[in-house]
């Protein structure tokens, strides 16, 4: 994977700002999915300019209320300005509960958050665990719509739901509706329902 990195002497080493990841962790544990999809669809995402910020080792907790209720880390985020998006590398997040327990956890190999709509891309490999749920969810590619509350997989990656008690479902044209709490897929629908 090829990560825009300016000079330490250009940039005068780590900047330190703020960058909003609500929008990917409401996307990665609304939709209770991870990411896997290749560099090319990755390379594809990068803006031809060069980030307005860039922060390595990136760790953005969210307290709401005065309990944490978010932690996001990535490899690297970057900020492109003239794009009004933010680009996540190697993002892995936990969610809390409102005891404190972590009621979610999952990764991704790249994220990009569009500012303007809110609305988030995934794309790699990626996972996520839902602890309430007792599900694993893995696939290549996710998109969240913030405004609808959808969650759209990719036309030509399969989506594998597997839950502890053996349910195991996977398919293509995966859609989630957080709205009406259901989930489809349109084609090649596998796998077997254990009451």
């Amino acid at each position: 994977m090829r990560v825009i990195r300016p000079s330490d002497k250009r940039w005068g080493g780590r900047l330190r700002r703020s960058i909003p990841v609500a929008a990917v962790i409401i996307a990665v544990i609304a939709a209770g999915c991870s990411l896997e999809y290749g560099d090319a669809r990755i390379a594809e995402a990068v803006p031809d300019t060069l980030p307005n910020a860039r922060i390595d080792d990136f760790v953005h907790t969210v307290v709401r209320r005065g309990r944490k209720q978010f932690v996001v880390r990535a490899e690297t985020a970057l900020r492109y300005d003239d794009a009004a998006e933010q680009q996540l590398y190697d993002v892995s997040f936990e969610e809390y509960g409102a005891d404190g327990e972590v009621v979610a956890h999952g990764r991704a190999d790249f994220a990009r958050y569009f500012d303007d709509s809110e609305d988030v891309e995934l794309y790699g490999e990626i996972e996520f665990t839902s602890v309430v749920e007792e599900a694993v969810v893995t696939t290549e590619y996710l998109f969240w719509d913030r405004e609808d509350r959808l969650l759209h997989g990719s036309e030509d990656k399969a989506v594998h739901i597997r839950q502890e008690d053996g349910t195991e479902l996977s398919g293509y044209g995966f859609l989630a509706d957080m709205k009406l709490r259901s989930l489809t897929f349109e084609r090649e629908i596998r796998g077997r329902y254990v009451e």
